[in-house]
């Protein structure tokens, strides 16, 4: 809140899961202050792609590794 944020930004929230609390804190500021919204996850049916205006979600598949995230989800954001 230091910043200035108004609606003429754009906030871009990435999570892998696309649950993580900060970023849908982030992402509902945003929105309150009239700013567009982006949501990077790898899950198309998160909150946080519910939240923003635009929702990107690249598919992935499962992780080699049950219940990572980082590992395809993190390969795939760096790519978008």
């Amino acid at each position: 809140k230091e910043n200035t944020l108004t609606q003429r930004d754009v906030v871009v929230g990435i999570a892998a899961s696309g649950r993580t609390p900060y970023v849908i804190g982030g992402l509902e500021y945003a929105n309150e202050l009239g700013a567009t919204t982006v949501a990077l996850s790898c899950n198309p049916d998160s909150p946080i792609a519910d939240i923003a205006d635009i929702a990107i979600s690249p598919v992935v598949g499962p992780e080699a590794l049950t219940g990572s995230t980082r590992l395809k989800s993190g390969t795939a954001q760096k790519l978008v």
